[in-house]
């Protein structure tokens, strides 16, 4: 597998793994304060995935006891 192949598949690994959390964020940010995904940035990419990971992974530990 040359190394082009493997970045792309870890990269879309990565992304499968975090949508959870950016769906999650996406849709627990309150309307007024949703801006459009091209002037997030990086600050606001990060927040948006902490705030879907703090719903995300307390739901799915609790769903699995």
């Amino acid at each position: 597998m040359s190394i082009l192949a493997t970045i792309t598949v870890l990269a879309v690994l990565l992304v499968a793994g975090l949508s959870p959390w950016w769906v999650a964020g996406r849709y627990l940010t309150p309307g007024t304060e949703r801006v459009a995904l091209n002037e997030l940035g990086l600050a606001g990419i990060v927040d948006t995935l902490r705030r879907g990971a703090n719903m995300y992974v307390p739901a799915t530990i609790q769903s699995r006891n």
